[in-house]
């Protein structure tokens, strides 16, 4: 049974440093998780928003999706919209799976994803959990690049803000009336009952 330092057919050891960035194989730790999911993640909405621009489908006063340029270009948007969906997800699902490796844990835990409720809290633990500090069922840790830390701490700096911005945002629309609160919504729904 060969081991896991042992030379390949061709006569070379796999190095961690030459492994492949989109393999299973490889381990990420927390902040390196971050910086490249939250980057791809960047990456994939600004590819949409500017083909959503660019092809005119969003009304900018109205804030509205102009479905009567949707018949223009059926093939690109589903065939291009599918495709970079697949890829985002696959992608996804890789450094995931890494994640999960520096946490000595199975790629296939990550199917609880697609369990209401439980994925909360799945995401929250693959965010926090600290990986293995040393060499575990799935090799040896990753080492966190400085691109990748300064990429990470700007993610979740960025991701304060916006949490921050975002509920300031929402509870002056409430005491301004623009926006029902929670409360105005049930009692209204309750009406049709």
């Amino acid at each position: 049974m060969p081991s896991q330092n042992s030379a390949s057919f061709f006569g070379k050891g796999q190095d961690q440093s030459s492994r492949s960035l989109f393999s299973c194989d490889n381990r990420l730790g927390r902040l390196s998780y971050i910086a490249r999911s939250g980057l791809l993640h960047f990456l994939f909405v600004g590819i949409v928003s500017l083909t959503v621009q660019s092809m005119h489908l969003i009304n900018w006063d109205s804030m509205m999706l102009r479905t009567s340029h949707l018949s223009g270009h059926p093939f690109f948007m589903l065939f291009g919209g599918l495709l970079a969906l697949l890829i985002y997800s696959y992608l996804m699902t890789i450094f995931m799976i890494q994640r999960l490796h520096d946490l000595n844990q199975s790629g296939w835990m990550s199917l609880l994803l697609l369990i209401p409720m439980i994925n909360l809290f799945f995401v929250i633990y693959l965010l926090l959990a600290p990986g293995s500090s040393h060499a575990n069922n799935y090799g040896s840790p990753h080492r966190t690049s400085a691109w990748e830390k300064l990429c990470a701490w700007l993610i979740i700096v960025l991701f304060l803000i916006s949490l921050a911005s975002s509920s300031m945002r929402i509870s002056y629309m409430m005491g301004t009336g623009e926006l029902e609160s929670p409360h105005q919504m049930m009692r209204q729904g309750m009406h049709y009952f």
